[in-house]
């Protein structure tokens, strides 16, 4: 009711100074109308001038020489008269007409707001307040004063055409540039208010806009109609101009008679059942309608999302959604993107000009929940990455926008590595994330952007459909954005990611055991947070953030945790667990420091007496669900790191128990190709390396303990040295 107010106080206004301006052309238009009884005096005169400058006197007479005037023509009104005076008076009646429903309007208005009287009850106030809201909406009210201001629009061009009539019986030059000057305007006036009914998007938007979109609207209708009652009638012709190409192509003229039973006939049937059908088609549909959205408001049609209606979408194939897809998933898909994209935009604006704690609590929750309902939980990796791609390709120098694939390649060269048979680890160090994308988000988008798309990513993330590519990216995000709010968060949601992957048996969860997720979530968040083991449970708390950034002490004695807490080493989780925790140590020595040495001393100890262990028990690869990664590990290790951080007494103890484990590479195992261990105790899903891989294994053994060797000296007394 405010805004309906406001307009129509702006409209009396200029109606008011425009039916002003009006009356000033009008007043000497209208004696055009008329004989002007001046110019008939001057006539007058001049016919009884001429006479007495022609007398002639002859006694006893005075005679006039002058010839008889004849009688003065009849008055005639011009053609540009009547078309000023027409167009003129037009533009006022409408004027005053708009300045008097706009009066009429603003009293509906007040009567409207007065539902509320202090002496009666809410339940009275409340009542009224419902029927008169109805009403309003049931006699579309609203329609009717945002009509108003059309009457006064078409006032306007009238006064401009009659305008334009007027100077052309004046002068030609002067005529011409007004002429021009107000086709000029009424072009950009016209042009601004079909727009609108072309271009969903179209910010121009106005009541004789919205006319033009019930026009538009309403002849794309015709035409669906017609061509759904044509569709048939136009599938019978084509029929028959097949059955007569056919046959004038291969029917002799002396087989006439046959033909006419062989083809004729049936053609005449087929013929008849086709109208037949059209006609139940006509008598079923003559009510329906053909499929097309309609809407009631600007409202509504702005919100309807489709390939018309955005440009964020220049080619769906580049969205990368599989080719398998159903179209509905396609459509509810592309929707999707239509509307986080201006989302996210609308989130980083907010993001970029508040930092009031509990309204980025708000933002930050509701950009973690973009995406709409109707698209299922795969599909929005799919969104995710688009979004993500956009946003780096609008920023980036080429504008060009990279394919899905190629966004792939990059992660699955620069973060992770598959092993095994579909088990994911992380590459680098703990602190390797930075350098996943080329370059880094944080150099490219805005730091708005980057936080609204980190609450976006956390959330997919949360899904039990998130795959390791989400890991890599959110890895990515945490360690180019620092905000403390979203670190706090991806602490709290990968913490109960990682605790339920761990005690829960459902599918999804063994599927992120088998795959790996469960130990790169816990590599994410040794990243961010002091990481522990609750005691007495397989459960990890990571409520405290992290507080040396170089050092991986507590990365350390997470490891040797997770050993003594596995009695027996006998729990295949905790081993593999284990296994990694110690990679990841060894990982990240070139670019971390170890303030305790003795911490790094004994996780050697106990990655030995985990490969005794499993010497005994038949524990294939340590315990680990795929391929042992130590060796590999320590050999890519630097020549410092290797010698500076780990003492030379748990390390060759270390390498002598690895040497025991190497797989033997027999010729009879030639052609093995791997397998489950099926030992008792063993892990199930580990996978035995065949014989080409275990001759790698036993090359990079060799390779490490040579490289040992000229790096440290086989110490002669036991102890750390």
């Amino acid at each position: 009711m405010k805004v309906l107010n406001e307009d129509l106080d702006a409209l009396l206004i200029f109606a008011g100074l425009f039916s002003a301006v009006l009356t000033a052309f009008v007043v000497p238009s209208y004696l055009l109308l008329q004989p002007d009884n001046s110019q008939l005096t001057v006539q007058l005169l001049v016919q009884i001038s001429a006479q007495l400058a022609r007398f002639e006197i002859l006694p006893p007479f005075i005679n006039s020489t002058a010839s008889d005037a004849s009688a003065s023509p009849a008055f005639q009104v011009s053609t540009s008269a009547r078309w000023m005076n027409c167009l003129w008076f037009l533009s006022l009646i409408f004027s005053l007409s708009s300045a008097l429903f706009g009066i009429l309007a603003k009293q509906w208005i007040r009567e409207f707001l007065q539902w509320k009287k202090v002496a009666a009850t809410p339940r009275e106030n409340i009542l009224l307040r419902q029927l008169r809201i109805e009403a309003w909406e049931d006699w579309k009210v609203s329609v009717g004063i945002s009509a108003i201001p059309a009457l006064l629009e078409l006032a306007v061009v009238l006064f401009f055409t009659g305008l334009v009539v007027l100077v052309w019986t004046l002068d030609t030059v002067v005529a011409i540039v007004i002429t021009a000057a107000v086709s000029v305007v009424i072009l950009i006036l016209c042009t601004v208010t079909v727009l609108p009914a072309v271009y969903r998007r179209c910010p121009y938007k106005s009541p004789t806009g919205w006319a033009c979109v019930i026009t538009v609207d309403a002849l794309t209708l015709v035409i669906m109609w017609i061509g759904e009652r044509l569709r048939w009638l136009l599938k019978c012709i084509e029929i028959l101009l097949l059955f007569l190409f056919v046959f004038l192509a291969i029917c002799p003229f002396y087989a006439l008679g046959k033909i006419w039973q062989w083809n004729i006939q049936p053609a005449k049937e087929l013929a008849i059942a086709c109208l037949s059908r059209i006609l139940r088609f006509n008598h079923d549909k003559r009510n329906s309608l053909p499929l097309f959205p309609r809407f009631s408001n600007w409202r509504d049609r702005d919100l309807y999302i489709d390939d018309l209606g955005s440009t964020e979408i220049s080619n769906f194939n580049d969205v990368g959604l599989p080719h398998d897809r159903v179209l509905s998933a396609k459509i509810c898909a592309a929707k999707d993107i239509c509307e986080v994209i201006p989302l996210v935009r609308a989130l980083s604006w907010v993001r970029k000009g508040t930092e009031d704690p509990h309204l980025l609590k708000h933002v930050a929750k509701l950009a973690g929940s973009l995406h709409t309902d109707g698209v299922c939980a795969e599909d929005r990796y799919y969104v995710l990455t688009y979004v993500l791609r956009k946003f780096h390709s609008a920023k980036s120098e080429s504008r060009k926008l990279h394919s899905l694939s190629e966004l792939e390649n990059q992660i699955q060269l620069k973060a992770y590595d598959r092993v095994g048979r579909e088990q994911m680890v992380f590459r680098g160090g703990i602190f390797s994330a930075y350098k996943y994308l080329d370059p880094p988000v944080g150099n490219l988008l805005d730091y708005s952007n980057v936080w609204v798309l980190g609450y976006l990513l956390i959330g997919d993330t949360m899904l039990k459909s998130s795959t390791h590519v989400h890991l890599c990216l959110l890895r990515h995000f945490l360690a180019v954005h620092d905000d403390n709010t979203f670190h706090t968060i991806c602490r709290i949601q990968l913490q109960k990611i990682y605790n339920d992957a761990m005690s829960s048996q459902s599918d999804s969860h063994q599927k992120l055991r088998r795959c790996g997720l469960h130990t790169m979530v816990l590599e994410i968040l040794c990243s961010v947070s002091e990481v522990r083991i609750v005691r007495g449970t397989g459960a990890i708390s990571a409520d405290r953030p992290r507080i040396s950034a170089d050092s991986i002490d507590n990365e350390i004695r997470l490891a040797i945790q997770m050993f003594d807490q596995n009695t027996g080493y006998s729990d295949h989780y905790a081993r593999h667990q284990f296994v990694m925790m110690a990679d990841l140590v060894i990982r990240s020595l070139d670019d971390c420091y170890v303030r305790n040495k003795d911490l790094m001393c004994a996780l050697l100890q106990k990655m030995s007496e985990a490969v005794t262990i499993s010497l005994e028990k038949g524990y294939q690869n340590c315990g680990c669900y795929h391929d042992l990664p130590w060796i590999g590990s320590m050999l890519s290790l630097s020549d410092w790191g290797l010698r500076f951080w780990m003492s030379s007494q748990p390390l060759w103890s270390l390498l002598d128990v690895l040497e025991k484990s190497l797989p033997t590479a027999g010729s009879n195992d030639e052609n093995g190709d791997g397998g489950d261990d099926p030992g008792e105790g063993g892990n199930s899903g580990v996978c035995v390396p065949p014989f080409a891989k275990r001759r790698v294994v036993r090359e990079n053994f060799f390779t490490l303990k040579e490289k040992v060797e000229t790096l440290t000296l086989r110490p002669r007394t036991p102890g750390c040295v």
